[in-house]
């Protein structure tokens, strides 16, 4: 189902998508505590992605068991991933994402609104939307020498076509924090795509990319957006260049 994205994906170095499921193992589960086969996960990688976000409101769906897998099969696949943490080491150790490509250091951050209520004991960790913890984590990246920084965030009302007053807040305290991008998704519907400035330096704000694929029937939830940017480095100051838009239709088969 992916032969007519796979092209598109490919023509970028950095291939992110948002794992909204988790990969528990049998028995296969759909709504609304998803358990996915692993053939997704490999479908994924084959297709091309290569980053893999682990953190949204279905993280804990099949509990403690399912966070875990998840991670076990990504690993396994040997695919880069964020969002959630089999323990407090792992994330200090691999968080944020840090992705080197053509000369630049990128840093890869994935939070959550919530996980539909659900928990997962200690060590577990999963990514929370949280003032302090999003301001420690930009400054490890800055730390880190991260030449762009962006934050993936789970996030808005379900079904609305623009974005909330709670995307609005924690958009602009993204960048006053020191993030460059911010991306979200959760509504299941698409919503718009801003290029604006921020203290004169270029950012990109994608609030909603809508749903990739899924089985959701609800209008306006079939569809959703591959969004492609490029950075341009020079003289040591990584900057925002050209960005497309793909849309993508999903057709059921009958």
């Amino acid at each position: 189902g992916y032969k007519f994205v796979k092209p598109i994906i490919n023509e970028y170095d950095i291939k992110i998508a948002n794992l909204e499921v988790t990969l528990a193992g049998k028995p296969y589960k759909g709504y609304p505590q998803f358990s996915a086969p692993d053939e997704l996960a490999e479908t994924l990688v084959s297709t091309g992605f290569n980053v893999i976000l682990t953190s949204n409101n279905h993280s804990c769906d099949r509990g403690s068991k399912g966070v875990l897998r998840t991670l076990d099969v990504l690993d396994e696949l040997g695919v880069a991933h964020t969002g959630t943490f089999r323990n407090k080491e792992e994330r200090d150790k691999n968080y944020p994402l840090m992705i080197e490509q053509n000369g630049m250091n990128v840093a890869m951050l994935n939070y959550t609104y919530g996980t539909n209520g659900l928990k997962v004991a200690p060590p577990l960790i999963i990514n929370y939307i949280d003032s302090t913890v999003i301001r420690k984590d930009i400054a490890k990246a800055k730390a880190l020498n991260a030449d762009y920084i962006i934050c993936n965030m789970h996030w808005g009302k379900e079904y609305l076509h623009t974005p909330d007053k709670y995307q609005k807040n924690w958009e602009a305290f993204c960048y006053s924090a020191g993030a460059d991008m911010v991306i979200g998704g959760h509504p299941h519907t698409v919503q718009p795509i801003v290029r604006k400035k921020i203290e004169n330096e270029e950012r990109l704000t994608v609030w909603s990319l809508g749903n990739f694929v899924s089985n959701m029937s609800v209008r306006y939830t079939r569809g959703g957006v591959m969004v492609g940017t490029s950075l341009i480095k020079e003289d040591g100051k990584t900057s925002l260049g050209k960005t497309e838009q793909t849309l993508v239709y999903v057709h059921k088969k009958q």
